[in-house]
């Protein structure tokens, strides 16, 4: 029996270039042909705040 060995960390360039560096799919547009602003959420127990 063989031991089998993994890099537990990944290193800086194994995702570098395959992230947002080259997408340049349409995942930012929607079917409007417009660019989708990134938004953050936030819940409360009064209610949702949404920031721009």
């Amino acid at each position: 029996m063989t031991l089998a060995k993994f890099n537990q960390l990944p290193s800086l360039f194994d995702h570098f270039f395959e992230n947002d560096l080259f997408d340049w799919s349409n995942r930012n547009f929607s079917n409007t042909n417009t660019t989708l602003p990134s938004v953050n959420i936030k819940e409360s127990n009064e209610g949702f705040e949404v920031e721009m």
